[in-house]
C-alpha cells in the first residue's frame, strides 16, 4: 500500500482505531501480533469498541489477522509503520 493511502486511511480512522495503530507500532517488529484480549488491556478500551475497531482496521487494511488455536493474533500489516513515518504519536512516543 503506497504512503499517501496509508496515510489517509489513517487520518479517516476513528480514534479508537488508531489508538491501537499507535500502541501496536510502539511494539513493532516482524513478529508482533497480539490479540483481542492483550489489544484491550494495552489500549484501555472495552471489548466492544476493540471489536468494532479491530474491524474497521481489517477492513481499511490497516491490521492483519491470523488464527493461532482458538484465537486472532493481530499486527500492523506490512508497511503501516514505514508509511505512516511521523504521523502518529506512537511513532514519537506514547506518553513521552
Amino acid at each position: 500500500m503506497c504512503s499517501e493511502c496509508v496515510k489517509t486511511l489513517y487520518g479517516n480512522l476513528s480514534r479508537e482505531a488508531r489508538t491501537i495503530i499507535e500502541h501496536l507500532a510502539l511494539l513493532y517488529d516482524d513478529q508482533t501480533a497480539l490479540n483481542q484480549g492483550e489489544i484491550i488491556k494495552l489500549t484501555g478500551l472495552s471489548i466492544s469498541v476493540a471489536r468494532d475497531a479491530l474491524n474497521e482496521l481489517r477492513g481499511a487494511m490497516m491490521v492483519t489477522a491470523t488464527v493461532r488455536g482458538r484465537g486472532i493474533y493481530y499486527a500492523l500489516a506490512e508497511g503501516v509503520v514505514e508509511a505512516l513515518g511521523t504521523e502518529t504519536s506512537a511513532v514519537k512516543g506514547v506518553g513521552a
